[in-house]
């Protein structure tokens, strides 16, 4: 792939401008069939919006970055820092807290470096999802990662990967090796079958421009000027349309820290959240020796824009982040309802155990060029 300089998004480029910036994108990387289009974005924001899974960092199916053979599923992912807990009885919490979402367990390896589990959902292309969960151990803390992945829209079918464990017949309850998990396909060639896949979308496979729309522009303004991100004092950015060398393009993201007095996680959250009027809490998250998180959805006429925020502490990190230029919302991030009350906020983090409250709201963070629009 070819190596491209990163263009900003403006909201008036001189037309000069724009068919340099066309010209650049044209030659930079392989339009194919594989990047994303709305199905995939569908299906995306399933993993999203789990209550469990809840990823911090978001993406789309597409192609293999630096690649035009075959598709990448990895949809999201979340980090999470949790004390220095055993890394099998940490597992263990996740993976109970999954099978309450409506997860299964497909496999464990609690004798792994990292110990590692599988679970999944669904059956067919259309609602199947996989979840990989790593927990290790450093100086620092015990650290878990979970990514999930779902079926590519070229995807023809989706492996039965295995059947359901039960959770009392895996190394996480008594400590043998029991069933191994299956291995996820994250990456790879597009899946042979028999369900219907659009192998040649209609629509652009590039960016079909380096400014922001009249819709893009207002959302930025309309967010920009919320007060509870005005006293930040962190607005967003305008969006870049290019990192060096590749198609994807990033979302405006602003972030920082506030500390609003109260000195536990649960506190501390609430207290920002009581500042952010106009801004809808949908899901909250809490457990022992772990960060208690956040999301929260502000709805403007202009669009959508998502909040998450961590506690650690009486220090609250957030995030606001914007679509993509370019990309769908998905109906189902904006039909997620409203979180009414949280004994994560409230009451504080149980014994041993993660609290799940609601669904969590997120956007893309960063995609390919979108097709079939």
């Amino acid at each position: 792939m070819g190596r491209c300089a990163p263009h900003r998004l403006t909201r008036t480029p001189p037309t000069a401008a724009l068919l340099a910036g066309l010209a650049l994108l044209a030659g930079c990387g392989s339009p194919v069939a594989e990047y994303p289009t709305p199905t995939d974005f569908d299906r995306a924001a399933r993993v999203w919006t789990d209550p469990w899974l809840a990823p911090d960092q978001t993406r789309v199916a597409g192609t293999v970055y630096g690649s035009t053979e075959g598709v990448d599923r990895r949809v999201g992912t979340r980090d999470t820092a949790d004390g220095h807990g055993d890394p099998r009885r940490v597992l263990h919490r996740e993976v109970v807290a999954a099978i309450a979402a409506g997860w299964d367990l497909l496999g464990a390896d609690c004798r792994a470096e990292p110990a590692r589990a599988v679970l999944g959902r669904g059956s067919g292309v259309a609602d199947a999802a996989a979840a990989t969960v790593e927990v290790s151990r450093d100086d620092a803390a015990t650290r878990v990662r979970v990514t999930g992945v779902v079926p590519h829209h070229l995807d023809g079918s989706w492996p039965a990967l295995d059947d359901p464990v039960s959770l009392q017949d895996s190394c996480l309850v008594d400590g043998t090796d029991g069933a191994p998990p299956p291995e996820v396909p994250e990456l790879g060639p597009v899946l042979a079958g028999d369900a219907a896949v659009d192998t040649d979308p209609a629509g652009p496979a590039e960016w079909r421009r380096t400014t922001l729309d009249d819709a893009e522009a207002a959302l930025l303004a309309a967010v920009n000027d919320d007060p509870w991100l005005v006293s930040t004092g962190s607005p967003l950015p305008d969006p870049d349309t290019l990192r060096e060398g590749d198609v994807r393009r990033n979302g405006p993201t602003t972030a920082g820290e506030l500390t609003p007095g109260p000195t536990t996680p649960a506190a501390a959250i609430a207290a920002v959240v009581a500042t952010m009027e106009g801004w809808e809490l949908t899901w909250a998250t809490c457990g022992e020796r772990r960060p208690t998180e956040a999301t929260l959805r502000l709805r403007t006429l202009a669009g959508t824009a998502v909040a998450r925020l961590r506690a650690t502490g009486g220090a609250v990190a957030w995030q606001v982040r914007l679509p993509v230029p370019e990309t769908p919302v998905p109906d189902r991030v904006n039909d997620v309802p409203v979180l009414g009350s949280s004994d994560c906020l409230t009451v504080g983090a149980p014994d041993d155990a993660v609290l799940n409250e609601g669904r969590p709201v997120a956007v893309v963070g960063e995609s390919q060029p979108v097709v079939g629009r």
